[in-house]
């Protein structure tokens, strides 16, 4: 108990010291997960967990109060009124709650002080150890493990049947091991994996870096059942995951992941190799990018703008302190922006930056609107880290494009409430389409209309595709039979087309092109077929599915023979907001040719210098 006392108290100091101005009493997170036995028990112990947090929350509030104070009360101070009732809170909890032995006051710490965190704002929160390992080594574009790509079999009815090893990643221990595309999961460590929860292989191939991990697996390409020793190690994750020239002229990189500390190091040599390959116009992919290291996204930014040119400010405290461009060279490549609703905060930085400037032409729908830096206090219950809101950034025309969000919960404001959310298909889009009224309006360096408090609005609105739940579920059958048909055909047991079998030692680094690994008439009828008879697919399929077929065999089979990078690329070609990004270059040339016009004064004639020798 005096653990939990004492760190609580300590993120109540760090809360006293670092409070921001927008303080806002938010609706307190209940714990859902703690403990277990019937819907009542578990109600009362939300409750529980509920009156720390409010507790808790109501402490912070006064902690507020009292530094506006004018005179002193004889009362506690606030950190002492808290320990009081936490200690009360917990002691009930100890000594009534349903489940035998105490509880998890792990748990209990965590989702009490995440309650308190969110009663400020919905990004302000508390990591435990283990998830503050992940959040370091995503700065550092690494993880720990084995460095392989999965994909679950499952059969007609959705039940899994086996996992497989899909790629190896650049430099993994799994690919120094010799993984290949294909190999079945059969037993991990002595533990057997065929049937188990996709999740649940996951967490088994999951250890310590240097400890050994013993796969068991049947090999697609002979059927043989072989061991494999992979010891774990770190594993390179590149912030940017791709680069290479998509059309004669243009570079497309995909930046999908998020900004880590070496991000900007990654994209200038990216673009270097680009440019000696021939680049002239340029798309950069940001889509599902959910932020990262801001500082890393201003030095991309910088890449683009002029020396002097605002990349964002920041308001801390009352006090605003500018992040300027220092270029005197700025890259001048026609630039297009990919977005959707999950491109948050860091990633916004760049495309506002870009926005605002006129540099960029933004392509998508609209972004998540998360203007609030936090910072990391550390060691915090041995080793975990809270981080806390103490910064609101502004771009460059002076918008800020946080979203609202003192009227919602936190559902509402992470996941929306439309019916794609139901569907496991992410946040809403309504921000895509719809303009409030009452939405504060700035202008480019040109003279364009933007919006602050709603995300980053494109120039150009793709709407995101939207399917009923039935045809989401058709979609989902199709995906898997097109991969247990392709393990088939990667395999050469696919009779009539043995020539689509896999045999050749993976080719990595191959550009694909729409002549690679083509998908026949033929071909595609059988694949219908296999899929009518295995997942109850029937026997037609309109011109959108059987485009999705193909690009899906096409993927598979590009995984097997040239890897993760190469089968992202079939996707890509595919990709209608990327075709649309391409089509849109020129014109993003011509709108940075208007904002540098602007910037230059006009050059003087021999005309004006006399008259204004006259004057």
């Amino acid at each position: 108990m005096d653990d939990f006392e004492t760190l609580v108290e300590s993120s109540i100091l760090i809360l006293k010291r670092n409070r921001v101005s927008f303080l806002r009493n938010n609706a307190i997170f209940l714990a859902t997960n703690c403990g277990s036995g019937s819907v009542r028990e578990k109600w009362r112990m939300r409750r529980l967990i509920a009156r720390i947090c409010v507790l808790v929350g109501l402490a912070l509030v006064s902690v507020a109060g009292a530094q506006t104070t004018t005179s002193p009360t004889p009362t506690a101070s606030p950190g002492k009124q808290i320990k009081a009732e936490i200690a009360e809170a917990f002691d009930i909890i100890e000594k009534n709650y349903v489940t035998d032995g105490k509880p998890n006051t792990t748990a209990l710490f965590k989702d009490a002080v995440n309650g308190m965190l969110q009663a400020l704002d919905p990004h302000s929160h508390y990591e435990d150890p283990d998830e503050v390992k992940d959040f370091w080594d995503q700065t550092k574009s690494q993880f720990v493990g084995i460095g392989i790509g999965r994909q679950d079999l499952v059969d007609r009815h959705g039940k899994s049947v086996a996992t497989y090893v899909t790629y190896t990643m650049a430099g993994s221990p799994a690919r120094n091991a010799g993984l290949l595309y294909g190999d079945k999961i059969v037993e991990i460590d002595g533990k057997p994996m065929l049937g188990k929860d996709p999740d649940r292989v996951g967490e088994t191939l999951r250890g310590e870096k240097g400890t050994t991990a013993t796969l068991v697996v049947d090999r697609l390409a002979t059927g043989k059942r072989e061991t494999v020793r992979v010891v774990r190690d770190a594993v390179q994750r590149p912030s940017v995951f791709d680069a290479y020239i998509i059309r004669p002229g243009v570079g497309y990189i995909s930046m999908r992941t998020q900004f880590s500390g070496t991000t900007h190091i990654e994209f200038a040599e990216a673009l270097k190799q680009l440019k000696l390959k021939g680049m002239r116009q340029l798309v950069i992919d940001l889509r599902g990018n959910v932020g990262g290291v801001a500082d890393a996204a201003a030095l991309v930014a910088n890449m683009f703008l002029h020396e002097g040119d605002i990349v964002y400010s920041e308001q801390i405290r009352g006090k605003e302190q500018r992040v300027l461009g220092n270029n005197k060279d700025p890259e001048k490549a026609p630039l297009v922006l990919l977005v959707d609703i999950k491109t948050a905060s860091a990633s916004e930085i760049l495309v506002g930056a870009l926005q605002d400037h006129d540099r960029a032409m933004i392509v998508g729908q609209n972004t998540f609107g998360k203007a609030l830096k936090q910072y990391g206090f550390e060691d915090i219950r041995g080793g975990g880290m809270l981080f806390l809101t103490t910064k609101r950034t502004h771009l460059a025309s002076g918008r800020t494009i946080q979203r609202d969000y003192s009227k919602m919960g936190r559902y509402d404001y992470f996941l929306g409430t439309d019916e794609l959310a139901g569907l496991g298909l992410g946040v809403e889009d309504r921000l895509a389409t719809l303009r409030p009224a009452d939405l504060p309006i700035f202008k480019t360096d040109t003279g364009r209309i933007i919006y602050g408090n709603s995300g980053i609005t494109p120039d150009v609105i793709m709407k995101r595709e939207e399917y009923s739940r039935g045809s989401f579920r058709r979609r989902a059958k199709l995906a898997d039979a097109s991969f247990a048909f392709s393990l088939d055909l990667a395999a050469g047991r696919v009779k009539g087309f043995e020539a689509y079998k896999i045999e050749r030692p993976v080719e990595f680094g191959h550009t694909m092109t729409e002549k690679d690994l083509p998908i026949s008439g033929e071909l595609l009828s059988a694949f219908i077929t296999f899929a009518a008879r295995n997942f109850g697919l029937d026997g037609v399929l309109d011109d959108a599915e059987k485009r999705e077929a193909e690009t899906k065999l096409r993927y598979q089979l590009a995984l097997a023979a040239f890897g993760q990078l190469s089968a992202g690329q079939v996707l890509d070609l595919d990709d209608e907001q990327i075709i649309k990004g391409i089509e849109l270059l020129p014109e993003a040339g011509r709108l940075a040719a208007r904002a540098d016009k602007l910037r230059r004064p006009p050059p003087r004639t021999r005309s004006s210098k006399r008259q204004k020798a006259r004057s």
